[in-house]
């Protein structure tokens, strides 16, 4: 069975740019142990219990990984070049650069 993609949510990008951001604007790999804890903390979520849209690759830790350097690469200072990332991975960057201190705290209430 093919599993089904489920785009990031605004708040799970939330959270995983304040990673980044708490790294130093640095990607995070998978076997990092905020990488394992969010990847869990995303995997019960009510989104992932829906089934037949999260499949058993759901927000694993290559996936956390892998978004960390999507928003890593998306910081105003990275001259490197972009991995693929989304129009609301833009937005969630432009507002932890508009207001960093604001935007750790939604994240730590999310």
């Amino acid at each position: 069975m093919v599993e089904k993609r489920v785009l990031w949510s605004q708040d799970e990008i939330i959270v995983a740019c304040a990673l980044v951001v708490r790294n130093g604007w640095r990607g995070l790999r998978a076997t990092d142990k905020r990488v394992v804890d969010l990847s869990e903390l995303l995997r019960s979520s009510a989104l992932a219990r829906e089934g037949s849209l999260a499949g058993e690759k759901f927000r694993d830790r290559n996936g956390v990984q892998r978004k960390t350097f999507d928003l890593a690469t998306r910081h105003w200072g990275y001259t490197g070049k972009r991995t693929k990332g989304g129009k609301l991975d833009d937005r969630v960057v432009a507002g932890f650069r508009a207001d960093p201190e604001g935007m750790l705290a939604v994240a730590d209430e999310i």
